[in-house]
Order: structure tokens, then C-alpha cells, then sequence
């Protein structure tokens, strides 16, 4: 108990999402754009309401959701007001749109949050709020304190999915940093990982099977993580999909591997699995291109007994499927994000 991290009770979504709204906000001032400009920005890019957890359950079902445990502040009335709606397209407007508590929530000053929020706490000097903004305008001191905060090899898996292109995206703003690894050539690379080596797996797609296998197969690797990253993935397998990536295969591997002790490390800390989801609005299922919200989430594996905890999931929501998103400004979001994550859980 002495030695165990206790990592603070965070909003991740949230964090990741004021991340993102920061970066904005110095984009904006770069380019001339004033107040206005930028919360047009946020609302259009940044979809987040503080009571919205599953949203696509909130979505389809709002009259007869009940949510798993107390309920949120606001999330009685939320569910409320997207009752009154007809469809999807006014229940995603509803919450993302229109609703008072989601709009403050995003354009809020991130230093209300409190010191736990605060990047620099956990990634050292260059990497304030301020900072972090700075480095939506291109420039600052951001992106060092980050890669020196958090000095791991980031390798990132390809693979067909549903979203943009963020993988490639993130591949430029890591620089020599990242390495580009085909699924089948994974297990040979984690098989290299040097002694005191850390990294940052991202599948994107489907990629991120290949990602859950080979770190199944190799307990080395699994000590060295600092995190785990899911583009869009396809982790609960395809609804409609045929063989090894359909739904119910998918599951049942998931049901049986990507548990506690199944994904146990020799250190005592706890690995954030981190998933980034796309959502299309026009969408029937709501999801993108066919693959539910819900799939491309991380399931909760139980604790093991005494609480001990190896694989910590974190859900960074949905993010607009929209041609005009700057995928530079989620890329840098995601990395600051992955590193505050892993060093507020002793990473």
C-alpha cells in the first residue's frame, strides 16, 4: 500500500479536450483571430460535455439510460433535454451544441481546474497552460519539456480505419522520436526493447489488434510502456465483420487476455490505455464508418485482488470526423496528454 502509486482522480477527456481548446486558442492569436474566432473553433472541433460519458448510449436510448453508479452533475438534465429530440443530429447538436454546461466546461480558463490539471506539474518548466498554447502558434518551449518529460520511443502500428489520417500526423509532429511499425513486424521489434527502455504503442485501425497481441506475447515489453494509444481502433473487433477481427472473436480474446493479469507488469503502476474516438453526426450507429463509438473503446478489466491495478483504461471520447479539423494541433494534444497521463500514474 506504501509503495503503490496513487495517481489523483482525473477527468482525462476533459484534460485532453482543454489541451486542445488551448492549442486553438494560440493558433487563433497566431493568425489575427479574436475571442469569437476561437470559441467558433473549440465548438466546432472540440466536442466535449462534462455529464456526456457514453455518449452514444446517451444518444440512442435517452429516456431509458441509467447510468453505472451516482449519477453526474447535470446528467439528470441532460438526458432529459436529449429526450425531447427527435434524432440523433438534435441529440448530438444537444449536447455538444447547445447545452450551457458543456459550452463553459470547454471555454473555461484551464487554470480553474486546479494544480492536478496543470501540465507543467507533472511535465517540468515549458510546459504551462501558456506553454501549451504557444505551441498551437508554433513555437515555445512545449514540445522539449514534453519529450523530456517523457523520453520514451513511440511506435506507431498502421492499419485501416474509420477516422482521418492521424497516425502520419503524429509521425511528423514526433519526429526522430516515432518509428513506423507494420503489424507483423512488431513482436521482432518489442524483442530488441533495450533494458530501462521505454515506450508509447499507438495502433491506429485495426493496428491496434496487432498492438493487444504482441504485448500479450511479451511480458518485457509490458514493463517497458508508458502507454498505450488507440487511434480510432477497431479494439472490440468489427459488428459485421467475418473472421478474426469480427465482433464476437474479438470478444471473446478481449474477455480472456485483456485482463489485469493478463496485461500484469513486474512494477507496481498502472499502464494508461488511452482511446481516441471518431464521431460522424450523420451517422446511423453512432460511431464512424461503420464502427460504433463503443469499439473503439478500451473495456474496464476488473481489479485484481487487492485492488492491484496494471491496466488502467482512458477514455478521450469522440472527436468530429470534419475536413477542416487541424490533426496537428489533436496530434500535439494527444502527446501532451499520453505524457501527463503516464507520469501522474508513476510513469
Amino acid at each position: 500500500w506504501v509503495v503503490l502509486p496513487r495517481p489523483p482522480g482525473l477527468d482525462e477527456e476533459r484534460w485532453f479536450k482543454l489541451m486542445l481548446a488551448t492549442l486553438l486558442r494560440g493558433r487563433v492569436e497566431r493568425d489575427g483571430g479574436d475571442v469569437a474566432a476561437w470559441e467558433a473553433a473549440v465548438l466546432r472541433f472540440v466536442p466535449y460535455h462534462p455529464a456526456g460519458r457514453l455518449p452514444e448510449e446517451k444518444a440512442l436510448a435517452p429516456s431509458t439510460w441509467s447510468p453505472p453508479g451516482p449519477s453526474l452533475p447535470g446528467e439528470v438534465a441532460l438526458l432529459e433535454a436529449l429526450g425531447r429530440c427527435a434524432d440523433l443530429p438534435c441529440r448530438w447538436a444537444r449536447m455538444y451544441d447547445q447545452d450551457t454546461l458543456g459550452l463553459e466546461a470547454r471555454l473555461q480558463d484551464p487554470l480553474e481546474l486546479g494544480a492536478a490539471y496543470r501540465p507543467d506539474r507533472w511535465l517540468g518548466p515549458g510546459a504551462s497552460w501558456d506553454d501549451i498554447a504557444g505551441w498551437g502558434a508554433g513555437e515555445g518551449p512545449a514540445a522539449r519539456a514534453i519529450a523530456g518529460a517523457l523520453p520514451a520511443r513511440w511506435l506507431l502500428v498502421p492499419g485501416t480505419g474509420v477516422g482521418p489520417a492521424l497516425l502520419d500526423v503524429l509521425a511528423r509532429e514526433l519526429g526522430e522520436g516515432a518509428t513506423k511499425v507494420e503489424r507483423a513486424a512488431l513482436p521482432a521489434v518489442l524483442e530488441g526493447v533495450r533494458p530501462g527502455e521505454r515506450l508509447v504503442l499507438v495502433g491506429e485501425g485495426e493496428g491496434i489488434q496487432g498492438v493487444l497481441h504482441a504485448l500479450k506475447a511479451d511480458v518485457g515489453a509490458r514493463d517497458a510502456l508508458a502507454a498505450v494509444v488507440s487511434l480510432g481502433g477497431v479494439i472490440r473487433g468489427w459488428p459485421e465483420g467475418q473472421g478474426a477481427l469480427a465482433e464476437g472473436a474479438v470478444g471473446d480474446w478481449l474477455g480472456a487476455h485483456f485482463t489485469q493479469e493478463g496485461m500484469d507488469l513486474e512494477a507496481l503502476r498502472a499502464v494508461p490505455w488511452i482511446s481516441l474516438q471518431w464521431l460522424d453526426r450523420g451517422a446511423r450507429v453512432p460511431g464512424a464508418g461503420g464502427l460504433p463509438l463503443q469499439a473503439m473503446r478500451f473495456p474496464e478489466p476488473a481489479p485484481e485482488p487487492g485492488g492491484r491495478r496494471w491496466v488502467d483504461p482512458v477514455d478521450l471520447g469522440p472527436l468530429p470526423v470534419d475536413p477542416e479539423l487541424p490533426l496537428e494541433l489533436v496530434a500535439r494534444a494527444l502527446i501532451a496528454l499520453t505524457a501527463c497521463a503516464s507520469k501522474a500514474r508513476g510513469g
